[in-house]
This record gives structure tokens, sequence and C-alpha cells, in this order.
């Protein structure tokens, strides 16, 4: 009988040990029944300007001094929301990249009704022009809501093929992670320009992890909250055009940050001209 026991008990200890060793490291590599958690977004901060029209080289002071505020400010990235140009023609645009290389953190841009339906396709990489990139856990996907521009920008729609690509690129993300949605055009029915169908848009993310739209094309600061959606627009980064808010003359640039919780806050940043 003791003689049994001793040979039991060490072979009881190692499946212990075993048993031990998988609850407090997780399952093997090797098993297939275990899927692999999903990293968990990081706080993030990203900045954002927009509408810089510019159309000569003369145009420029103003867009760089802005930027060289967002560098010194920092971030994971920045947004260039829309309205780059001021005629949508490529030596416009070649000028207005040569200002928005000077963004020492990675930048990407998204189409404004000023820009021209292929210019930007000519000059800027894709890695500048993408429709769905991720920063530290964070989606971001933007909206060209008239890529043809058959509608007027004073009732801008998001047309069928608009909202069609943008359901497929929704199809490739889970619900369960966070998305930050860019437009050139504000998404808050109540702020002047607001995309014709907004709700229509919005609707698509029923469901998801929307935390906030970035927009522009409205020359002003506007901050709204819609169904624990952060809606935004910011002043402008031109110094040939001024706000359509007559009320506040000051320009620069917005910048949002997203706390590991995913709580999301923001702030406007005045760079004088």
């Amino acid at each position: 009988m003791h003689y049994r026991m001793r040979r039991v008990i060490p072979v009881v200890l190692t499946l212990l040990i075993a048993l031990c060793t998988t609850a407090l490291h997780g399952a093997t590599r090797t098993d297939p029944a275990v899927r692999p958690l999903q990293p968990q977004p990081a706080p993030v901060k990203f900045l954002a300007m927009n509408d810089l029209h510019i159309s000569t080289a003369a145009d420029t002071p103003y867009p760089s001094k802005i930027i060289a505020a967002m560098n010194a400010e920092g971030a994971a990235t920045a947004i260039v929301v829309g309205d780059l140009v001021n005629n949508g023609k490529e030596s416009e645009h070649r000028i207005a990249k040569g200002v928005l290389d000077q963004f020492t953190i990675p930048y990407h841009i998204v189409r404004g009704n000023h820009d021209g339906t292929d210019s930007i396709a000519h000059v800027y990489p894709a890695a500048n022009t993408s429709s769905h990139f991720v920063v530290q856990g964070i989606h971001f996907i933007a909206l060209d809501p008239d890529p043809a521009e058959t509608t007027p920008w004073q009732a801008k729609k998001a047309v069928p093929e608009a909202l069609t690509a943008l359901r497929q690129q929704l199809a490739t993300i889970p619900n369960d992670q966070p998305i930050i949605l860019l437009c050139h055009y504000p998404l808050a029915n109540d702020v002047n320009y607001h995309l014709a169908n907004a709700d229509e848009v919005l609707s698509l993310f029923a469901g998801r992890k929307l935390l906030a739209a970035v927009g522009a094309h409205y020359h002003a600061n506007t901050e709204r909250w819609q169904n624990g959606v952060l809606l935004t627009t910011t002043a402008c980064a031109s110094s040939n055009r001024g706000n359509h808010d007559r009320a506040n003359s000051a320009k620069g640039y917005r910048v949002f940050e997203i706390d590991a919780a995913l709580h999301v806050t923001t702030h406007f940043t005045q760079v004088p001209e």
C-alpha cells in the first residue's frame, strides 16, 4: 500500500503542476481551439487640420507654421481633412505636398470638394491616402462621399457607390473594434454644410464602436455628441480664406485624445497667423 502511494503521488503532482501552468500561461500556441486575443487599444493621441486652400507658394507659410506647431505637440498621426488646395490642380497639390511633407509624424489626407477628382492619386503616395488604416488598435476610415463630385457642395450627399464602399470596408472590421470616421463634410445635422444624408451614413455604424467623426468644410470649431459619438469640425488652416464663424477668427488645429477606456476628448489649439 505504501509502495503504491509513493508511485501515485508523483504522478498526481505532475498533473497538478501541468494544470496550474496552463491556467497561468494560457493554452499553447499550437492549440487550434483557442482564438488569440485581440490587442487592446492603447491611449492614442492624433491631430487634425483642414481647409488649407493652397493655390501658390505664397499660400504656404501659414500652413507650414501650423504643421510646425503640430510636430511640436506630437501625436501618433495627423489627419488633413480635405481642401488641401483651392482649384484641384495637380500643380497646386505638388505645392501642398511640399508643405505636408514637413510633418515629422505620419500624416493621412482626406479628399475635399476643392481637391479635384484625380489629382490626389497622381501626387501623394498611397500610404498617405489610404481609406482604412490602424493606429495603435484604432481603425481610421476615410469616407469620400462623392468621388466624382456629382452633387453640389452646398447640399453634398454620400452617393450610393460611396455607401456601398463604406459597408464593404466595415465588413472587414470586427464589431468590437474602435473606429474613427474621417469625412470632409460635417456629420452633425445642426452644423452648416453638413452631409445631406449624414444620418444614413452614421446608421451604418449601428452596433459598432464608432468613437468620433472628424469633419471639416465648415470653417469653424464645432463639437457635438450624438448617440455617444463625438462629431467635430475645425477652423480653417488657410491664409487666404477666413472662418465661416465670423465671431471667431482664430485658426489652427484640433487635438484628439483617446484613453484606454476608449473615452474621447478634444480641444482646439490656435496658431497665430
